[in-house]
Parts: C-alpha cells; structure tokens; sequence
C-alpha cells in the first residue's frame, strides 16, 4: 500500500512539473523524471535570498574612513615598510650612543628587545661609540641590508619578478653554512663572511616579499579607487 501511494505521488508531481518545464521534459524517461521531479519541486519553493541589511550613515562613513586609510597605506607601502626596516634598523646605533651619554634606561630596554632574537656576543659584534651594537655582526647586515635594498626597490621595482623560492634557499645556503660549521665548532667566521653571507639572506627576502607586495598591494589600490568612484557617481550623480 506505502508503495503504491509513493509512486501515485510521484506520477502525480511529474505531471505537476511538465506543465510548467519545458517541452523536452515529455521526452525523458519515467524514471528520470521521477528522480529529478522533487528536485524541481524544491528549487521552486526555494525563498528567495534575503536583502543585505541597511547601513546607518555613521557606519558607512566609519567604512570609508577605514578605506581611506588603507587606501593611503596601498599607495605608500614601500614608505611604510622601508621606515619600519630604517627604524629597527638604526634603533641598534641609538643605544651605545645613550649608553656612551650615561642614560641607561632605554639603552637597556633596546638592548634586552634586541637580545630576543640575537646572541649579542661581543666577540661577533661591531662597536660604536665605545659599546657593542644591540645586535650580531650577522644581524647588522640582514636587517641594513633589507633596509637599503628596500630603498632602491622603487627604482627597480618595474622590470624586477620576484624570485624563484629555489634560488631564494640557494641564497640562504652560505649563510646556513658559515653558522653551522661554526656552531659545531668545525671552524670560526669572521665578520667579513658574516656580513657577506646575511646581505645576500637580506638579498633574497627583499627580491622575494617586495615584488609580491607591490603586486598585492597594486590590487588593493585598483579595488579601493574603483568603489570611491562607485560612491562618488552615488553621491553626485549629475558629476
């Protein structure tokens, strides 16, 4: 009895569809139309989806100022980025200077930031005005050297392709090599190889992130000006 009251269902909603599909639903097989006819049901039942909801005017001025700031940072990203690199850069010069000055404190607050991520053996440090840098022969010469190559980017941005990651590692190889050997005591460096050995590290980070950067922060810039226009044809449609 459950059976035959499916199939009456069933024969009932095929006849219901092909009433209102098109003509070449006749043709297909019982079957086909038995399986596809509750699809067809379901679709066109379907709610349509629901209106965004409205935005008050003070959000939306609140998103255009939030657009407006990214829009600044997109067209001035190599600026943001090279003061970055230029400040955490030179801070390592600021405090033997205030060491040499007899003001402690924050020579000791950027010593203790920069001892996070670098040995700061004397040994293998540089010094200036009579106290060694906040950070490693090695660490002075990544970090000026992605601040400088950061600087002459803009000069060269246009014809320069980020770099393949394998010639990126293969750059990384004299650096891992020198530290290596002498962290295991096989052999010592000297400043001369440390600071060749992490300009070409800074080399590499620089040709692979600034070429993607431009690229990303290119797209973001065409996105941003395409909706200010959108908003001002809105605003002022005689314009």
């Amino acid at each position: 009895m459950g059976e035959r009251q499916r199939t009456d269902e069933a024969q009932a909603s095929i006849a219901t569809t092909s009433a209102t599909v098109a003509p070449g639903w006749s043709a297909l097989p019982e079957e086909v139309r038995a399986r596809l006819a509750p699809q067809l049901d379901s679709a066109r039942q379907e709610a349509p989806m629901p209106a965004p909801p409205a935005v008050s005017p003070r959000t939306r001025a609140f998103i255009l100022r939030v657009d407006r700031a990214v829009l600044a940072v997109a067209r001035h990203w190599v600026l943001a980025v090279n003061l970055i690199g230029g400040l955490y850069a030179g801070l390592p010069l600021l405090a033997p200077w205030l060491l040499s000055r007899g003001i402690t404190f924050p020579a000791n607050a950027i010593y203790f930031f920069y001892g996070l991520t670098c040995h700061q053996l004397p040994e293998r440090s540089f010094y200036v005005f009579g106290n060694k840098m906040c950070y490693c022969q090695r660490c002075c010469a990544i970090y000026s050297g992605v601040f400088f190559f950061g600087l002459a980017f803009p000069l060269v941005a246009r014809w320069t392709r980020p770099l393949r990651w394998r010639w990126m590692f293969l750059l990384w190889v004299p650096m891992a090599l020198d530290g290596f050997t002498q962290l295991f005591g096989l052999r010592e460096s000297n400043w001369e190889l440390r600071v060749i050995t992490g300009t070409l590290f800074a080399l590499s980070c620089v040709w692979v992130a600034f070429p993607h950067l431009a690229r990303a922060f290119a797209e973001m810039r065409r996105d941003l000006e395409h909706r200010f226009r959108r908003v001002a044809l809105e605003t002022n449609p005689a314009r």
